[in-house]
């Protein structure tokens, strides 16, 4: 009797093990979805498809928005603020990565979240703790990013840039 053996190789490349992997999902909030979770949202997607080959880039991010009632019927018209489109026009970021219209955050939303991101404490902690009594922080963090009606829009972008960049390093 003759025995044989065989060995067997699989390989993998780096896309397939990415998709593979679960994605994780990284949840931007603002008041009206609409300029700095938007923004936040694309960059950090942007910054995840540069990295696609690389196998630990495993998140995505979506926006959402605590109070889009307040957006006026000029801001309904377009999907995403003037200031967000200029700065990711000037950063060469197709506006592709801006998909949808603004949202209003759910439950649901914060469930399938694996990291939530609130612009601003002072004035987002509240409709969190208010809306969401029962969310888990661990997951949240908060920024301290205004709005523009509290600072310049370039100020506040320039300010988002960096903590994206910093917040895609950590993860």
């Amino acid at each position: 009797m003759r025995v044989v053996k065989l060995e067997l190789s699989v390989w993998i490349s780096n896309v397939e093990i990415f998709h593979i992997m679960k994605i994780k999902k990284v949840l931007f909030v603002c008041t009206g979805n609409y300029f700095r979770s938007r923004f936040a949202q694309a960059f950090f997607n942007y910054l995840g498809d540069q990295q696609k080959n690389h196998p630990s880039i495993h998140w995505q991010a979506f926006s959402r928005g605590f109070e889009i009632s307040l957006l006026n019927s000029e801001q309904r018209k377009v999907p995403v603020s003037e200031f967000t489109m200029k700065k990711l026009n000037e950063m060469q970021i197709p506006l592709s990565y801006v998909q949808g219209q603004p949202t209003q955050v759910s439950q649901a939303d914060l469930d399938r979240a694996d990291r939530i991101v609130l612009m601003n404490e002072r004035e987002h902690r509240r409709y969190l703790e208010h809306g969401f009594p029962g969310l888990d922080l661990k997951k949240v963090c908060f920024w301290h990013v205004e709005d523009i009606d509290q600072i310049a829009p370039t100020i506040a972008l320039e300010a988002l840039r960096v903590q994206v960049e910093k917040l895609f390093l950590e993860l």
